[in-house]
């Protein structure tokens, strides 16, 4: 009986925790138009200002995300039939995001469309898109709103990409998506919403252990606004940091022990 009170406690402040997210911080809001100003590897600039009268597809990525390939390999199918009439972008997630790595990123993958590494600091569109993890892709209409937000369910395949993306794109294009809410997150709540989701969905691939060590980084360097953090703050972050990496570690040693192989097995060998 003991046993099982515990169990409905868990559930109960598992309800809570995400109660508090949805009112806290994925509350929804008015349609988004989310500003942004890209410089891709070629050093194109690509800014939403100028992208208007023209669909986008934004895909946030990273060179060390595994389950990115099978998005990059359903794109790189369909990319011929809307690279006259979509703007592809892949923004790619930290580490790992210098010039060099995505130069050999694009020749090792055979990407034909623009990547460039995400925004700096709290202009990084991952804040500003809401996305604890990868891969997810958007769907810009031509005046600038979000009509499509696709994240991948379980056992996704590049058909699956190919479908759903697909599809957001067409409506997009024929100018009947539905402008979608949206809603940007500090870094905090992000870190929130990671940590649950790498609890909840190990089929994701949580980003911001990833994204934290390099903004930690570059903030001790005095990159981030010019400052470097104290140490009361810096500690809390890499508590923060430290627990977030320890729950997505747990599930991943969780999935990997399953007698099924998936995905996330071949990943981590």
């Amino acid at each position: 009986m003991g046993r099982e009170k515990y169990i409905v406690l868990g559930i109960v402040s598992a309800i809570v925790a995400l109660a508090a997210v949805w009112f806290l911080v994925l509350a929804p809001g008015a349609p988004a138009r989310p500003s942004f100003d890209l410089t891709d590897i070629d050093g194109e600039q690509l800014t939403s200002a100028g992208l208007r009268g023209q669909v986008v597809l934004l895909e946030f990525s990273g060179t060390w995300c595994e389950p990115c390939r099978i998005v990059e390999a359903g794109f790189k199918d369909f990319y011929p039939s809307y690279e006259n009439r979509t703007v592809f972008i892949s923004v790619m997630i930290p580490p790992a995001n210098d010039p060099t790595s995505l130069e050999n990123h694009r020749l090792n993958r055979g990407i034909p469309w623009h990547i460039a590494p995400d925004m700096a600091g709290n202009e990084s569109l991952m804040l500003r898109f809401n996305v604890p993890s990868l891969p997810r892709v958007f769907v810009l209409n031509r005046e600038g709103y979000v009509t499509g937000d696709w994240s991948p369910p379980i056992g996704f395949t590049s058909e699956t990409v190919k479908r759903d993306v697909g599809a957001d794109l067409d409506a997009a294009l024929a100018g009947i998506g539905t402008p979608i809410e949206l809603t940007a997150i500090s870094i905090p709540a992000l870190l929130v919403v990671a940590a649950l989701l790498s609890f909840f969905s190990p089929c994701s691939f949580p980003v911001l252990p990833a994204f934290m060590a390099f903004y930690l980084k570059e903030e001790a360097k005095g990159g981030m606004e010019g400052k470097k953090a104290s140490n009361a703050v810096a500690a809390g972050r890499g508590m923060a940091m430290k627990g977030c990496r320890s729950t997505i570690m747990s599930t991943v040693r969780k999935a990997t022990s399953s007698p099924r192989r998936s995905w996330l097995h071949r990943a981590v060998r």
